[in-house]
């Protein structure tokens, strides 16, 4: 008769530590699997790989080509309709909630890694951006965005990427 007392009184006190720790601790709503907050770009300057609260939904990497002839301030490279590329195409959520800010510009880059593992220099290049290096976009709190990253990239020897964030400045909204 003592054991079953004994048992029943270690399961009690193991299940009352368990919803004591549950209690006493904040919880965060876990992200759907495969979803992550997007970083700043590992040396920016101020928030070097620091998490952000732009959520990165979804993300595809394709081959392509430029449907545009263009030039983009501050860049050496000029594009033509036809030369070959890597786009990414990226969903993303802005889930800052500061109640002063109605928006924000955001701006996203994308780096590229080779089937070698090494990291590809070549210029993003998206028509319709004032700057080459980044895509910005402008979003309210809580919209959430699909866009196109293009990388003036000839080979097709990709086999891994990661987008991060450049800058995020407060920004008037539409």
């Amino acid at each position: 008769m003592i054991f079953p007392v004994t048992v029943l009184i270690i399961i009690s006190a193991v299940a009352g530590v368990y919803y004591y720790i549950r209690l006493s601790t904040p919880t965060q709503s876990p992200m759907p699997k495969g979803l992550r907050y997007l970083t700043y770009y590992p040396s920016h300057i101020a928030h070097g790989g620091n998490e952000t609260k732009v959520l990165l939904l979804a993300s595809n990497l394709r081959y392509g080509v430029y449907d545009h002839d263009f030039r983009q301030l501050l860049c050496e490279h000029e594009i033509k309709k036809g030369d070959p590329c890597v786009i990414a195409n990226v969903t993303i959520r802005n889930d800052y909630a500061e109640e002063l800010v109605q928006g924000y510009f955001i701006s996203l880059t994308v780096c590229l890694y080779n089937t070698e593992g090494k990291q590809v220099q070549a210029p993003i290049m998206t028509y319709g951006q004032l700057h080459c290096g980044m895509v910005e976009v402008n979003l309210r709190r809580g919209e959430t965005t699909t866009f196109d990253i293009h990388v003036a990239y000839e080979k097709q020897d990709i086999d891994n990427y990661e987008i991060y964030i450049f800058n995020i400045l407060d920004a008037p909204t539409p």
